[in-house]
This record gives C-alpha cells, structure tokens and sequence, in this order.
C-alpha cells in the first residue's frame, strides 16, 4: 500500500491535482467545460508494461464511495482514463480526493 498526499495546481482554466507515492503518479486535470483525465503511471511495473490501447480498468473504493472506470494504456506504461464533464464525472472526483484504495 502507498500513501500520498495531493498537491494542487490550479489555474483559470483548469486545475491538476497530483499524488505521487514512490514511482507511482496518479495526475487529475479538470479542464472549465472539458472532460476530467486521470493518468495513472506506471501500470502494473512487476508485470511489464501493456500494449498502447489495451483496455484496462480501474477501481476506487473509499469511505465516501466505491467507482470503476476504463480506460487505455498509453505509451510509457502509463493508462489515461476520461470522466467526461458530468456532475458524476466531479462527484467521482471528490469522492477520490477523500482518500481509499485504487486496484
């Protein structure tokens, strides 16, 4: 298990949110009017890193509440993964905020 804290860095425009424990980086970017993004790198390192575009899937369990999402991997055994631009799509994002466990 890691443990991180956030660190902020909003701007007009947007905002990025970033927990870095280790070699692990999980990065969030709200953009106004536009989809929120998760990145979360590097995917899986005992296991080597997936092709570009395989699907993979993330799970959040917290005290505040529990979400999946898919997404693809990217180049750098990295996975990207859209929210959209939902009142979901920012409720899930407070709920992450709020701390739990990412599988």
């Amino acid at each position: 298990m890691l443990h991180a804290t956030w660190r902020f860095q909003p701007t007009p425009d947007n905002c990025r949110a970033t927990a870095q424990a280790g070699r692990v980086t999980l990065a969030i970017s709200a953009v106004h009017a536009g989809p929120i993004r998760l990145v979360l790198s590097p995917l899986a390192p005992e296991a080597g890193p997936p092709a570009p575009g395989t699907r993979v899937e993330l799970r959040f369990t917290g005290p505040a509440g529990t979400w999946q999402v898919r997404g693809a991997a990217t180049h750098g055994n990295a996975a990207i993964f859209s929210f959209g631009a939902s009142e979901d799509a920012l409720s899930r994002l407070l709920i992450m905020l709020s701390g739990g466990t990412i599988d």
